[in-house]
């Protein structure tokens, strides 16, 4: 996400798709960024990405 963040500040029309597995649950996914529900958030910081799911 990180390197995504990167080039979106450079290129901001890009847009990024992130395929998952399907045995991944969308609660899951959105609670991947919360610092809450994931302690890896604090160690590598949270991110600005915004979930779209289609």
């Amino acid at each position: 996400m990180e390197i995504a963040e990167y080039i979106h500040s450079k290129r901001p029309k890009v847009k990024f798709i992130l395929p998952i597995v399907p045995k991944l649950d969308l609660e899951t996914l959105i609670n991947s960024d919360s610092p809450d529900k994931n302690h890896l958030v604090k160690v590598f910081g949270g991110s600005s990405v915004e979930l779209l799911y289609t």
